[in-house]
């Protein structure tokens, strides 16, 4: 297991494989589906990296930053500081998830709360070239931009200029994948190990794929119930499945984001080096990396 991974603390993340395989019936989920919903009892969910490997997968500094300039505002030293958590392949990220993360800082900063930092949490690339491989056409390689080391380039580039977004590359370089919640507590642990003295809370940020995965989000934290705050950022979903996967209470909604502005598109811009449209979809660091490599 995972130094900073308790999954005792939650009550859905302490699910087993079987509970999980009840639960989704209807969907027959993959043995190894199962095991990266529920780490619990699979054999293959281990992480040896130690602490110190594992405490690198922050910039420590730039987060040191953000909340000293936090401290010297605030009279209290127990003033809340909310980190916004967002998961996902991000091969490559695009100007909606720089978008859904800043929207959701202001949003929280409207409201009266100091925001340290939005992070970026990249799943392992295995869960990527799982969800691709159907989608790639015949004689197809794996895109060069989903090896590890260039989203672990791209995305420091992207956020060389941001002082208040960053990535988290704790599941990037794990053994074995898991799914995006067991990341998301993973950098909520670590964070209150290297800071105990920093009352954190901590919003889980996401769209619609993310928010409205049957048996997830779509329950807002009675489900994810290890998070302070749910915000999520619609996607032009129709009114079918909105009726069928109803948004909770407790879930915050961030203005709609462009629905073109998608992975899908982004990927087929970047095979055929369409520079104009790149250009719409991606922040300038990002292109500059990823026609780089």
């Amino acid at each position: 297991m995972s130094y900073f991974f308790r999954p005792a603390d939650s009550s859905y993340l302490g699910k087993t494989t079987t509970d999980l395989k009840a639960f989704r019936q209807k969907g027959k989920p993959t043995t190894d589906e199962l095991y990266a919903c529920s780490p619990l009892d699979s054999p293959d969910f281990k992480d040896e990296r130690t602490i110190d490997v594992l405490l690198k997968c922050i910039d420590k500094s730039k987060l040191d930053v953000q909340l000293q300039k936090i401290q010297q505002s605030t009279e209290s030293t127990e003033a809340p500081v909310f980190i916004t958590i967002a998961c996902g392949s991000f091969g490559p990220i695009h100007k909606s998830h720089i978008q859904m993360q800043k929207a959701a800082i202001l949003r929280l900063h409207q409201e009266g709360w100091n925001v340290a930092m939005g992070y970026f949490l990249p799943m392992n690339p295995v869960y990527t070239a799982k969800k691709l491989e159907k989608l790639l056409k015949h004689g197809d390689n794996m895109p060069t931009y989903l090896d590890k080391k260039h989203i672990d380039g791209s995305l420091k580039a992207t956020f060389a200029d941001e002082p208040q977004l960053d990535a988290c590359l704790i599941d990037l370089y794990r053994v074995s994948y898991s799914e995006w919640y067991v990341g998301a507590q993973e950098l909520m642990n670590m964070l209150r190990y290297m800071y105990p003295k920093t009352n954190f809370k901590f919003a889980i940020v996401g769209g619609e794929d993310l928010i409205r995965s049957n048996g997830q989000l779509h329950k807002g934290i009675k489900v994810v119930d290890f998070a302070d705050m749910i915000m999520m950022m619609p996607r032009g979903m129709d009114e079918e499945k909105r009726k069928k996967f109803p948004i909770a209470d407790d879930v915050k909604i961030l203005e709609e984001s462009d629905k073109d502005r998608s992975s899908t598109n982004v990927r087929k811009y970047l095979k055929e080096k369409n520079t104009a449209e790149l250009e719409k979809h991606l922040h300038p660091n990002t292109i500059k990396y990823l026609l780089s490599i």
